[in-house]
């Protein structure tokens, strides 16, 4: 019988790789420490290195370590990924995508790559970019749920729904173990009013998941969106009742509130927002929506101030300073509102050149010049979200206002049709700023 020998190289490795494996990374490099010495040319010992470093956060050492696996052999592409994500754990996004092309000339084409180069467009708000990458990763391996899910919100987040389906129903085909492959789905069919088709998807995913109660949940959003609003909430009544859970209180908040049971409503609402373990901008912001619709004014003004106070700049600090700039109108501080709508276009201008793709930004921005009658800028933004979006509902109604205070009715009562038919418009925002 033939005996295999192993080199003492060989074995510190494997020792290393085994203490890597438990987490003892320090003890790990000990023993790489001991290979390089017995053979300063042995590739793998500075590949695993770097590994170990990387793991530790000592991000120099590991890219001296890679670059030595390099010396020894420069077309090694893998090596050449790995220094591109110490690179993007640095921040170092440019040198992050030299080391990752370098990596795909000298043929490395895994899908974890595409998808690190998804994530970064993503995070840039390039989502044509971020979809190409994660087309790529899909190609490449058919069973990446991540890569499958992240290019399918942002088809969603884009009003791309039916390429958000097709992305949904091949991650249900090849993932179907995955929850948020059916969830989105019957979201979005209930997005685009698909009622049918969300119910029969709602069906299949039960069958998958029996005891989920994020299907549930989904059939409450469904029963609300074809309002059914008793069945709706006789579910929520029935199975979650006493519940503390928030996304079920907000869930019949939303409800109650359809129901036009508004004090039941705001009740509810301003619960969640007493037990908040953080602070609650979501549900401040629903808060400012009703009280601005009763009439209760200094409520709504306060709630803005607090989340602008809070300072986390995302869609409901933003929605709040124009809110606020509104309500001081609403209370009759001429002067203080002029001042606030001057200072919101200022924030809007500069966030909007910060995030391109935050539309609702550029919506508040045409308002606030509504407000203030400066017509021909109302019109420039308006003109501009439907030149990048022609199906945004909302920019018709501010246009359609916009005819109004000009005296083109004809042109008002055009752009009001038109917002009827395309759907989706926040009108109680336009609601409110017309009073």
């Amino acid at each position: 019988m033939e005996i295999k020998s192993i080199s003492e190289v060989e074995e510190y490795n494997q020792q290393g790789k085994v203490l890597f494996s438990i987490e003892k990374y320090d003890e790990a490099i000990e023993m790489y420490k001991k290979a390089e010495n017995k053979d300063p040319m042995f590739l793998d010992t500075y590949f695993n290195l770097g590994e170990a470093y990387v793991m530790l956060d000592k991000y120099d050492k590991a890219k001296e370590s890679f670059n030595k696996v390099l010396l020894i052999d420069k077309k090694n592409a893998i090596t050449y990924f790995h220094l591109g994500n110490v690179e993007f754990l640095l921040d170092n996004n440019d040198m992050g995508r030299e080391y990752y092309a370098k990596a795909i000339n000298n043929g490395y084409d895994d899908a974890q790559l595409y998808v690190n180069l998804a994530n970064l467009a993503e995070e840039a708000g390039n989502d044509e970019e971020a979809i190409k990458n994660y087309n790529k990763a899909i190609l490449r391996d058919k069973f990446r749920s991540d890569a499958k899910l992240h290019k399918a919100m942002i088809c969603i987040d884009d009003n791309k729904y039916q390429e958000a389906l097709q992305t949904l129903d091949n991650m249900i085909e090849f993932n179907p173990e995955v929850f948020e492959g059916h969830h989105y789905k019957v979201l979005v069919n209930i997005e685009i009013g698909n009622y049918l088709e969300a119910e029969i998807s709602l069906k299949k995913a039960r069958a998958l998941f029996p005891d989920d109660d994020g299907f549930i949940l989904d059939k409450v959003t469904l029963l609300e969106k074809q309002g059914k609003y008793d069945e709706a909430l006789d579910i929520i009544d029935t199975r979650y009742n006493n519940t503390e859970d928030r996304t079920i209180l907000l869930e019949k908040a939303e409800i109650l509130l359809a129901k036009e049971r508004i004090d039941e409503s705001v009740l509810l609402y301003e619960k969640v927002k007493e037990s908040e373990e953080s602070f609650d901008d979501e549900t401040r912001f629903y808060l400012i929506n009703i009280y601005m619709n009763i009439d209760k004014i200094s409520k709504a003004l306060d709630y803005s101030k607090e989340i602008i106070a809070n300072g986390d700049q995302n869609s409901f600090y933003f929605a709040a300073v124009y809110y606020r700039a509104l309500c001081l109108g609403r209370l009759g501080k001429t002067v203080e509102s002029k001042v606030a709508y001057e200072e919101a276009i200022k924030i809007f201008r500069f966030a909007s050149s910060a995030n391109p793709g935050m539309l609702d930004i550029v919506v508040y921005r045409a308002m606030c010049y509504k407000e203030l009658k400066n017509y021909d800028k109302a019109f420039e933004m308006v003109n501009y979200l439907l030149a990048i979006d022609e199906d945004m509902g909302e920019v018709y109604l501010i246009r359609a206002e916009l005819y109004q205070e000009l005296n083109e009715i004809d042109k008002a009562e055009a752009d009001r049709s038109t917002a009827a038919v395309k759907g989706k418009v926040l009108g109680t925002l336009i609601n409110s700023s017309s009073k």
